[in-house]
């Protein structure tokens, strides 16, 4: 299954892929930590 491909071990799970590897993750409904991440990582690809 994907969960298990993937590892997913709670719900829900993001994943930030580059390259199909897996960069970074948000592990639970953590809203706060996701939008840092997403920021974070939309400011990475801004810089390129």
């Amino acid at each position: 299954s994907v969960a298990s491909d993937w590892a997913i071990e709670a719900m829900p799970t993001f994943m930030f892929l580059k390259e199909g590897n897996i960069v970074d993750k948000v592990v639970g409904a953590r809203k706060e930590e996701l939008l840092q991440k997403i920021m974070m990582h939309v400011a990475k690809i801004s810089a390129q």
